[in-house]
């Protein structure tokens, strides 16, 4: 009985930390005394086990809403991909 009890709450703990994990975020640099933001998306690279972290833009980005900006239009053109395989076709002849 106390095997379940532990297990449930370690599921449970594992489900926290599986929500807490970003998949975007702005990395923020300091380059000869100005701020440069560079947003970043966490993706799966092949040939490596780990995801990592990649840039959205080819540049760093002086202010901080044009970061936020890229991230919003990252997350817009992630949830039309993910849509557009929800749709099925039924070929009729």
């Amino acid at each position: 009985m106390k095997f379940k009890g532990a297990l449930i709450v370690l599921l449970l703990l594992g489900a926290m930390t599986v929500e807490a994990r970003p998949k975007y975020r702005i990395a923020i640099k300091r380059i000869e005394g100005n701020l440069y933001y560079i947003p970043q998306i966490k993706q799966k690279i092949e040939g490596l086990v780990v995801p990592q972290w990649v840039d959205l833009s080819n540049q760093p980005l002086r202010s901080e809403n044009e970061a936020v900006n890229y991230v919003r239009e990252s997350q817009i053109i992630q949830s039309q991909m993910r849509q557009a395989e929800i749709i099925q076709y039924i070929n009729i002849k």
